[in-house]
């Protein structure tokens, strides 16, 4: 999700900075286009934020992981007036300490996203596919008598898309 997330971003006309515990995925992002990429858990997402777009911040922040850590990093990250976009989906028993004075005098935007805009979002969604490296994204095949092992790798924490090719 977060790949495809920042390549919309990107064809969209915005530059994307990602931040992503997995190196992988940050080479990946830098290769699909991500002007700037942050490990977390190695420095402040909202440090390298103000290095990349000034002290005050990104207009706009994405949270595509679903992690309540990453939603709190995108807070910090907007400038005043700025827009948090939960992508990511978390469990229905996530919570988070929310700065609310913060928010509150920053007058932030915190805006959830889910499931479909209808049938005029699903024809644009399928218009923008062929604009978008997703071929880069995919990591293992798999033929339908390897699905066995395809699940194994996914449970595995392995990080990438796993393709099932019923053809192969």
């Amino acid at each position: 999700m977060g790949q495809m997330t920042a390549q919309l971003t990107r064809l969209a006309g915005a530059e994307v900075l990602v931040s992503d515990p997995d190196e992988y995925c940050r080479a990946l992002a830098a290769e699909l286009g991500a002007v700037a990429t942050v490990d977390p858990l190695q420095e402040s997402l909202a440090d390298a934020v103000r290095a990349f777009a000034g002290e005050d911040g990104v207009d706009v922040a994405l949270e595509t992981a679903g992690q309540p850590a990453a939603l709190a990093d995108c807070l910090q990250a907007v400038r005043p007036g700025g827009t948090i976009i939960m992508v990511g989906v978390n469990s229905d028993s996530a919570t988070l300490p929310f700065p609310l004075w913060r928010f509150h005098r920053r007058q932030l935007t915190l805006k959830g996203v889910y499931g479909s805009g209808g049938i005029d979002a699903f024809h644009q969604a399928v218009a923008v596919l062929p604009r978008l490296d997703l071929t880069r994204m995919i990591s293992h095949r798999f033929g339908l008598g390897e699905i066995d092992a395809a699940y194994a790798l996914a449970r595995s924490g392995q990080r990438g898309k796993l393709l099932i090719d019923p053809w192969r």
